[in-house]
């Protein structure tokens, strides 16, 4: 479309049928086409075509379902300057070259490039309509050399405006004044590194370190325990070419300072957002299922992203994982299962050596929160494909709360259901639970969601949550507020 901008504006000023009328679309074609030609040529040759278009059509999709609005929620003022800098600059150029192209005023190709630079920057603004976070950034970058170029303009406009001439002399106040300026941002506590090299610039040296990518990177002593107590794990209980399965969003950790090799070409788990890609990263763990997943972090800051849980953002992967993996220990905060094939139990002498930091109890309950808010009035479920099993309740009142009792028929295996169908009498906003005891409401135990006025049928994907799997006995409780009798609950495949 740019492209067909400078021809259009080629044409109408230096009019049809001459050949210089292309001259600049030429150029510009020319070596857009060869800078591809040997870009895509480089990457064929190393087989990383396919996959370059393959990520950026399936990231750009699965981006989407990163995060919406509002754009400017808790930022700084830097912040909105840099989100507003590229749709600014974007209009900035589409209107200053649409009026030079209808008085038919040549466009240089200086003019042209920072055009190019501002709707570049336009088209990478996506990325942070998708994540309105650090992402504003980008496109920032992108955008900056434009937004020199016009600092410059304006610089040089001023300056020549301001110059004073006095025979010989040429004074310059503008210029002056800038320095001035500079010079008082800077002093003396930016430059005070000149008076007082030791104190400003003193050498700090990290601690030496066991791992050998971990270059300038200064650990904390607890940190460095985590990565001693994984690595010892992983070098124990498995080869050093075994990969290694991390939907924890922790790939630096382990892909990189541990140097465990990645099962699929999503080497985090953001990038498979969408129920397609999270398909095909299940169909690269089964042709080669590895023997441990790491399923959830209690440490890692990604752990809940934008206040959604990332067991939750990517449901599809989790409900995989619970189905074929089982726990075997938390370490560190991180929870390792094991395949449900392997019978693998950590020694004694292992589990002293962790000391605390090391759990094999209620291991379901470390995958953590299972509050899914109001996106179950939103989602959309695949259809059954199994069994459905209805389930017979009662409701009674419990304070300012119903509370709905329901009986398992004998020999439920609830690990074998991943949807819990709840269907309302009518559409209504409320907030529900669901345990295996009153007693473990409002905790990590429960699992939880709200509904609103606009759906009377709800199918919860209940099998991505440990705790579905930690639930015990013949029994669950629904607890919902307001009171109302539920019209239908049933298990589904």
């Amino acid at each position: 479309v740019f492209f067909l901008m400078i021809l259009a504006s080629e044409l109408k000023i230096l009019g049809i049928g001459k050949w210089k009328s292309f001259r600049l679309p030429a150029i510009v074609a020319a070596t857009t086409a060869v800078g591809l030609l040997v870009f895509f040529s480089i990457l064929y040759f190393n087989g990383a075509l396919n996959s370059l278009f393959d990520y950026y059509i399936g990231y750009t999709r699965d981006a989407r379902f990163i995060r919406g609005f509002p754009f400017f929620e808790n930022q700084t003022t830097w912040f909105r300057i840099a989100a507003a800098t590229p749709p600014l600059l974007y209009l900035y150029w589409t209107l200053s070259l649409f009026i030079r192209w209808m008085k038919k005023k040549p466009i240089s190709a200086e003019q042209w490039l920072m055009a190019t630079v501002a709707v570049a920057g336009v088209l990478h603004y996506q990325k942070y309509l998708n994540q309105p976070d650090n992402h504003v950034y980008e496109p920032y970058i992108m955008v900056f050399p434009c937004v020199a170029w016009l600092v410059y303009r304006v610089y040089v406009a001023i300056d020549g405006l301001t110059q004073i001439r006095w025979g010989k002399i040429q004074i310059r106040p503008f210029v002056a004044l800038l320095s001035v300026l500079i010079i008082a941002q800077t002093w003396p506590n930016r430059m005070s590194f000149a008076f007082n090299f030791p104190e400003k610039f003193a050498v700090t040296a990290p601690p030496k370190t066991d791992f050998s990518k971990a270059g300038w990177m200064i650990f904390s002593d607890a940190v460095h325990t985590t990565l001693q107590d994984l690595r010892y794990f992983f070098n124990t209980y498995s080869d050093a070419n075994e990969p290694v399965w991390d939907i924890s969003a922790s790939p630096a950790l382990f892909y990189y300072l541990l140097e465990r090799k990645y099962p699929s070409r999503f080497i985090i788990q953001l990038e498979a957002h969408h129920e397609s890609s999270a398909q095909r990263l299940i169909q690269d763990i089964e042709r080669d299922p590895p023997k441990f997943t790491i399923l959830h972090s209690e440490v890692s800051a990604w752990s809940t992203l934008f206040g959604v849980p990332l067991g939750l953002r990517n449901y599809h992967l989790r409900q995989y994982a619970l189905q074929h993996y089982k726990p075997l220990v938390s370490l560190d905060g991180y929870l390792v299962m094991q395949r449900k094939d392997m019978n693998l139990q950590m020694s004694s002498a292992d589990l002293s050596r962790f000391g605390k930091r090391a759990t094999t109890k209620d291991l379901y309950l470390h995958t953590g929160s299972c509050d899914w808010g109001y996106a179950p009035n939103f989602m959309v479920t695949p259809p059954r494909d199994g069994k459905l099993l209805p389930l017979e309740s009662k409701t009674i009142v419990n304070g300012d709360r119903a509370v709905t009792q329901v009986t398992l028929p004998p020999k439920t295996q609830l690990s074998e259901f991943p949807y819990l169908e709840i269907e309302l009498l009518r559409e209504m906003s409320g907030s529900f639970q669901v345990a295996d005891s009153l007693g473990a409401m409002n905790s990590n135990r429960a699992i939880a969601f709200q509904s609103l006025p606009r759906n009377a049928v709800f199918r919860l994907p209940v099998g991505s949550c440990g705790q579905w799997y930690a639930f015990s006995g013949n029994q669950l409780f629904i607890t919902h507020s307001p009171q109302v009798n539920l019209a239908a609950l049933r298990l589904s495949q």
